[in-house]
């Protein structure tokens, strides 16, 4: 490895025969305007102070060195020498409208390699995607750019920004001057002696911003020594994998989530999205696999997963299609590790498309019965991390798919818990569901086209309420003297709000005038305006009614599942909470615990005490803290059960920096300081359970 301090037009772009090329590992360009912005300023201020700026590291690997060509791949550093290269351009190109021959010749002298291959004339080559959009630009073709791409994006930004220092009164040389001053640390690394992988980690640790999915990228492809496996993995399993994300030309957001949602599903618990890339070299390496077996894998699941976040896989039937929409609708995507491995079933033929469509329907409907009824959703990742072990850890069960997922999801007692038509139904009728618009249009399209012939398109109406959000002299007088307690109660509610086609500077108008607009308005809504024509009036009594009508069809779309088979078992445990008898298990083996749907094998109570106190002190260390400050005795007790000071403690086992416990309980003991530790983190008992075997 060598190390230099050099200036970066002078010592590293002008240098002739050589070539800077990103390698397939790498991210694609996305600097965006204020990061050229701030370094075309640097220039400015260089220039002006005639002073020196350092803009940070290159590190590249001397891939192949030979009298026709310097080959340096970049490691780090390929954002600011691809934005150089189009202010460069972008300075040749004024120039030349300009006759700066000064400026134009020392501008080309970093952009091209003379006296070589016409394939090499370019002195930086980024990967694919950016390399054609890159030799257009240089080649002045300009006409065949994606305009959408970044490397034209920035191009554009470097001439805005170019001609409005010339409009301040700078010349072309002041800016090229400005460039002259600007300085790099050089980091040369031997090919065969120095680990790119390590130096890549090392660089990212200290700030640099790169994503889990840029991280992974790079373990998966920069070890590999032969340049044409990179490519041909690149090619033939990543590039897939980010198109089926919708990646490419866009922000990594779908790819971030993906690889954490992945790693939840093959860890087969929660996971912080801060572990996300440790955890994965954990799994390759635990699994032994070899790179282009997990690339394989990734993109398997990146089609379950395009499904779920876009719903434009055309290898899924419509139905499937329309099936998935929910849970984007919903935005329940804490279920899809649950859902990428049901797919994976449905793709190995485990199931049938018809299983596939009644558990998506089921989960669907499990969705917005939950976010209707107000269920909270916190513990709702930890729930489906789990959820599929927990339903086939015995084999036989899936002989019994459908209906092994359907008995399990209707056998839960926590918050999980499917919640029943009642609950459903009476939330329906009043919650505000205004404040749900995206739910509230879809609810309304499936109840006006439920068991209908002709469906009718929603994406051009809107919500609109009957009885206006302003109420109008007219409106106060047909409501009567309680008119502000019937706004209040009924207005965001179900049994009140519609869909309309028509402008919405009528929402004020009269009740006479609204049945007048729905009977002249192109869209026929017979369904959700039926009661709304029939009625002379709308009071309170109109708007029950309705609500009434519209929950009913939702509950008929949106059943309870019935006929459950209780015959399917899915563990050989027994559980038992906090305040349940002993006496059942007091002969049975320990097993472990489960806390918050994550299940943890542990037989010993003050080990378990021990880690629910770490778990919660991660949750939140200054619940923990504050009762350690306040040397916790227990209610009457005389010893210190919890402190800042070991020496407090008889005998102390250290929970965190600071914070002791002691552990010499007896069983009640522990478990009464677990009932008090989860009160002061408020919460519910419930969440905590003892596994024990079921046999003896």
């Amino acid at each position: 490895m060598d190390v230099h301090k050099l200036r970066v037009i002078r010592d590293v772009m002008t240098k002739n025969k050589r070539q800077f090329r990103v390698p397939v590992y790498q991210r694609n360009y996305d600097w965006r305007f204020e990061n050229c912005e701030k370094l075309f300023k640097d220039i400015i201020e260089c220039s002006q102070e005639n002073k020196i700026h350092f803009i940070g590291t290159i590190v590249y690997l001397n891939y192949c060195n030979s009298s026709a060509l310097d080959e340096c791949l970049i490691i780090d550093g390929q954002q600011r020498i691809t934005t150089l290269v189009l202010l460069i351009k972008a300075l040749r190109d004024i120039a030349i409208e300009q006759r700066n021959d000064r400026v134009k010749n020392d501008a080309e002298e970093c952009l091209f390699n003379t006296n070589c291959d016409e394939i090499n004339r370019l002195k930086l080559k980024p990967i694919k995607k950016d390399n054609t959009q890159l030799e257009l630009l240089l080649d002045d073709r300009i006409e065949s750019i994606n305009q959408k791409s970044n490397i034209y994006k920035n191009y554009s930004t470097c001439v805005t920004l170019i001609h409005a220092a010339l409009e301040n009164g700078k010349q072309l040389s002041d800016i090229w001057d400005g460039l002259l001053n600007l300085e790099l640390v050089e980091i040369t690394l031997e090919k065969d002696k120095d680990d790119a992988q390590l130096i890549f980690e090392s660089i990212n640790s200290t700030g640099v911003d790169l994503t889990s999915s840029d991280l992974i990228r790079n373990y998966l492809l920069m070890e590999l020594k032969d340049s044409k496996e990179q490519e041909y993995l690149y090619e033939k399993y990543w590039l897939c994998i980010e198109e089926n994300l919708n990646s490419i030309d866009s922000n990594k957001t779908n790819l971030e989530k993906y690889f954490y949602d992945f790693l939840i599903m093959k860890n087969k618990n929660y996971i912080k999205e801060t572990d996300v890339y440790e955890i994965f070299k954990k799994y390759c390496k635990e699994n032994s696999y070899t790179k282009e077996e997990v690339l394989i894998e990734l993109k398997n699941f990146s089609k379950y997963y395009k499904l779920l976040i876009d719903g434009e896989n055309t290898e899924y039937s419509g139905d499937i299609i329309k099936a998935a929409e929910m849970f984007r609708i919903l935005n329940h995507n804490t279920a899809y590790p649950f859902l990428m491995v049901v797919l994976d079933d449905y793709e190995n033929k485990v199931i049938n498309e018809e299983n596939l469509k009644k558990i998506l329907n089921l989960f669907g409907n499990y969705a917005l019965r939950r976010l209707i009824c107000g269920v909270p959703s916190s513990n709702l990742r930890r729930f489906y991390a789990t959820l599929y072990y927990k339903i086939f850890k015995k084999e036989e069960n899936k002989k019994k798919y459908y209906k092994a997922i359907e008995a399990y999801i209707c056998s839960l007692k926590t918050e999980d818990v499917f919640p029943h038509d009642n609950l459903f139904e009476e939330r329906l009728k009043t919650e505000n569901l205004y404040k749900k618009l995206s739910v509230l249009k879809y609810l309304l399209e499936n109840v006006e086209n439920f068991d209908s012939k002709e469906l009718i398109n929603f994406d051009n109406l809107t919500i609109e309420h009957i009885m206006p959000q302003t109420l109008s002299k007219g409106w106060r007088d047909m409501l009567g003297n309680n008119y502000r307690e019937i706004h209040e109660k009924y207005l965001h509610t179900i049994g009140n709000l519609s869909v309309t086609g028509y402008n919405t500077k009528y929402s004020n108008e009269s009740f006479e005038k609204k049945k007048e607009l729905m009977r002249e308005c192109k869209t026929k809504l017979a369904v959700l305006n039926e009661i709304v024509l029939n009625s002379d009036k709308w009071e309170a009594k109109e708007i029950e009614k309705r609500a009434k009508q519209i929950s009913n069809i939702i509950m008929k779309i949106y059943s309870y599942p019935q006929n459950l088979d209780k015959t399917i078992e899915f563990d050989n445990f027994i559980e038992r909470g906090l305040r349940e008898s002993i006496e059942e298990t007091k002969k049975l083996k320990m097993f472990g615990y489960r806390f918050l749907n994550d299940t943890y094998e542990n037989s010993h109570y003050i080990t378990i005490l021990i880690d629910i106190a770490k778990t919660l002190y991660e949750m939140d260390s200054n619940i923990l803290r504050r009762i350690a400050n306040s040397n916790y005795r227990h209610q009457g007790g005389s010893r210190i059960l919890f402190s800042e000071n070991s020496d407090n403690i008889n005998n102390p086992v250290q929970i965190a920096e600071d914070v002791y416990m002691e552990t010499n309980f007896n069983r009640e003991s522990i478990e009464g300081l677990i009932r008090y530790l989860l009160k002061e983190y408020s919460i519910n008992e419930d969440m905590f359970k003892f596994i024990y075997y079921k046999e003896k």
